[in-house]
């Protein structure tokens, strides 16, 4: 027999039940393989082992708490959506303020401008590059 094939044997038995052949198959590999008697008390071992701490493992009611704990995550998920939608609205009233003052700020200065440029929409004066380098000009603007 397989070495391999009979600790497949010996795996499935703790999981399901075998057929009359398999379950004759593993008795016999198991009465002449040292090794897969002792493969087999390490299993038996270890599942008693983790069968005992799964029951200490939890303290009582703790899905409760989990479940406690996924909601309260949640609710400060949809405060933080509420105090982004909050931002949102205020930044949309100022922003419509902001808008309406540069509209109204840049109509003013077309209605007082003299001829329809982009220099007197914005409120520049038309100055030459003679005008920039004249000392004079700033004192009489002034």
């Amino acid at each position: 027999m397989k070495y391999k094939h009979l600790q497949n044997l010996l795996y499935k038995q703790f999981d399901s039940d075998l057929s009359k052949e398999e379950k004759e198959t593993l008795e016999k590999g198991l009465s002449e393989s040292k090794k897969l008697n002792l493969e087999k008390e390490q299993i038996v071992l270890l599942r008693n082992s983790v069968a005992k701490s799964s029951q200490k493992s939890f303290k009582p009611f703790f899905t409760e708490r989990i479940i406690t704990k996924i909601n309260k995550s949640n609710k400060s998920v949809n405060e933080f959506d509420e105090f982004t939608n909050s931002l949102l609205f205020t930044f949309k009233r100022i922003a419509f303020a902001s808008l309406l003052a540069t509209v109204l700020l840049l109509s003013n200065n077309f209605v007082q401008a003299d001829e329809a440029t982009i220099e007197s929409v914005l409120g520049f004066e038309k100055i030459s590059i003679v005008d920039v380098f004249d000392p004079t000009l700033i004192l009489t603007r002034e």
